[in-house]
């Protein structure tokens, strides 16, 4: 009868840490590369961080009452907009208006406040089910992509589609710039913020649906209309509103360095060609070219004829001089 060889305690270590191994890796195989969550994911638009900012919202307390309104400003979670950054959970919003005084201060409209991402809703879903709804069609489009034989890797194989906010008017038109002014720090009386939202979009629309001529009128009266109020404030009056003049350009779309460019046309303080190339004194201009060229006569006009008569030629002197050394 053959007498096997034992094994050793270290041969059956090794085996022993072997198979252990060999169960992990099989274990490890079942755990999903993605964590799914444990909810369900609802059927929403899918809105990604980037496109929060800027969006009206609805704040919602522990109990699911909508207690404020707002809008959605700060959704990068590096932003700080107290003394810790905002995180994976929390965004920044402006608050609009108290529904509930009791959660909400009311002293804290038009401030920066920092809510869950569970209790703020747009279009009726909140942030949180957006941005994983967001990640799932993200996740569908990678695994629908068709692969590609080279080195280099696209997201898509289609050029995309050039973006609708290309154009100025469009942009300034929009519903995102628009409810951008209403998170504008203008001035400590907040006209920006308290000017009614669709007066705001009806006078874009006239400034910038109109001629360009008309865009240029206004840009220009608007500094005739500026006056002092009551409070001894620069104000100028607009749809009954007395507003600061950082909110008139604010509202109306116009860049603050054109707003003070046509003031410069207003007051007559623009700067003159000569005060901006000294080159240029001295010389004549062009209207003063096209008088000598219409009577060239003209510019001998102004000579006085008796400095003319009193520097003699020359050719007279030479010729003077030359005879008397011959003689």
């Amino acid at each position: 009868m053959a007498n096997w060889p034992s094994a050793s305690e270290d041969e059956l270590d090794i085996v022993g840490e072997a198979t252990m191994d060999e169960s992990s890796d099989e274990e490890h195989l079942d755990i999903p590369l993605h964590s799914v969550p444990d909810c369900p994911i609802v059927e929403c638009r899918g809105l990604s961080r980037a496109s929060w900012v800027n969006l009206d919202v609805l704040l919602l307390n522990e109990s699911g009452v909508v207690v404020a309104e707002g809008i959605c400003r700060n959704t990068h979670p590096e932003d700080c907009i107290d003394q810790n950054p905002l995180g994976t959970e929390d965004v920044g919003i402006v608050i609009l208006e108290s529904l509930v005084p009791s959660e909400v201060d009311p002293t804290h409209r038009f401030s920066l406040r920092r809510w869950p991402l569970r209790n703020v809703t747009i279009d009726g879903f909140s942030l949180r089910e957006h941005e994983q709804r967001h990640m799932q069609i993200e996740e569908e489009l990678q695994s629908n992509m068709r692969p590609r034989k080279g080195q280099r890797k696209y997201d898509t194989l289609a050029r995309p589609a050039p973006s609708a906010t290309d154009c100025k008017r469009q942009r300034l038109l929009g519903e995102e710039s628009i409810r951008e002014v209403a998170t504008k720090d203008c001035c400590v009386h907040r006209c920006c913020q308290l000017f009614p939202r669709d007066k705001l979009k009806a006078i874009r629309e006239e400034m910038w649906l109109g001629d360009f001529r008309l865009r240029s009128t206004k840009k220009l009266d608007v500094h005739r209309a500026i006056h002092v109020n009551g409070a001894g404030r620069k104000v100028i009056t607009l749809e009954s509103i007395d507003v600061c003049c950082t909110a008139w350009y604010t509202i109306h779309g116009v860049s603050k360095a054109e707003f003070y460019r046509q003031a410069a046309y207003a007051k007559g303080t623009r700067p003159r060609q000569e005060d901006k190339d000294p080159g240029s004194l001295g010389r004549p201009t062009q209207t003063e070219w096209g008088q000598c060229i219409t009577s060239p006569w003209s510019c001998l006009d102004d000579v006085d004829a008796v400095t003319a008569c009193a520097a003699p030629p020359p050719s007279t002197t030479t010729s003077a001089a030359t005879c008397s050394c011959k003689g």
